[in-house]
């Protein structure tokens, strides 16, 4: 496309669904502490700065599969509900495996995998590992895991021991997403039956008991997708903030937690402040 350079032009490049958490709190923080505090050049920020955009294109891929998958759910329960089934009539009984909410809990781990095999690309631009040893999240972490500990220059391996430690107190839940991934994706454990994503009413005297879509007792499905984002959303922040740790040469950073969702986490300190505060501050007597 040509455009007049004389003309402006707005471009959207995202809506966010989550009124801020993606725009404010990940796109826009992480391409602040790229802009204001590395020493990349014109052409490495232009890249970067697409794959931090590129990244939270996922992460709304990832949410929307969470609002469709309520959704339906939503409707397959008020639909139940309003004809529940009766197991002491001679009535056939009819229970219909909900094909949407598996192509959708489906969609939702491919994309979760999908925004972590990004994420990672960071640490090209902050420990010049190639592209090509960054092609997946692979073995749940440890093939990342790996290339920190093998193919960091020594003065960086500090950092990158940080980033092998977030990926290791990240393991529950990575693991957890990976291997659900894999069952539904590759059939592993034998996949996962489809009757699992069943939506039903039982009328019970005169109570109605209703069943939503478990892959454990205690937590239905929608919960876990909950769940997961939380966790990948946090992940991400993090780690490809500290993924370009070795090339902020003009901020430190400090991360903070806060209740507000859509509150930036990462604040950025000039380098030659935090030094100067180093150099003032007297040591506990």
């Amino acid at each position: 496309m040509n455009i007049d350079p004389n003309k402006m032009v707005m471009r959207t490049m995202l809506v966010d669904p989550t009124e801020g958490m993606i725009n404010q709190r990940f796109l826009l923080a992480l391409i602040m502490i790229l802009n204001e505090g590395s020493d990349g050049t014109e052409k490495q920020r232009f890249e970067l700065t697409n794959l931090i955009f590129t990244t939270g294109l996922k992460l709304i891929a990832v949410h929307g599969h969470i609002k469709r998958y309520g959704e339906i759910e939503d409707r397959l329960l008020a639909e139940a509900k309003a004809n529940p089934i009766d197991l002491k009539s001679d009535d056939p009984k009819r229970i219909a495996s909900a094909q949407d909410l598996y192509i959708e809990f489906d969609g939702f781990l491919v994309q979760v995998k999908s925004t972590l095999d990004h994420a990672i690309n960071v640490l090209n631009f902050g420990f010049n590992i190639p592209f090509s040893a960054l092609t997946t999240f692979g073995d749940k972490g440890n093939k990342i895991i790996k290339q920190l500990e093998n193919n960091v220059a020594a003065n960086f391996q500090g950092a990158a021991n940080h980033l092998i430690k977030v990926i290791k107190d990240n393991k529950s839940w990575l693991e957890l997403a990976i291997d659900v991934r894999d069952r539904m994706n590759h059939f592993k454990s034998g996949g996962i039956d489809l009757q699992t994503f069943t939506v039903s009413a039982e009328k019970v005297g005169n109570e109605i008991k209703t069943w939503t879509p478990h892959l454990h007792p205690d937590q239905t499905i929608r919960e876990l997708m909950e769940i997961l984002f939380r966790n990948l959303f946090e992940f991400c922040e993090y780690f490809m903030a500290l993924g370009m740790m070795p090339r902020l040469t003009k901020v430190a950073l400090q991360y903070n937690k806060s209740d507000d969702p859509k509150a930036m986490r990462w604040k950025m300190y000039p380098v030659a402040l935090v030094r100067q505060f180093e150099k003032d501050a007297k040591p506990l007597e």
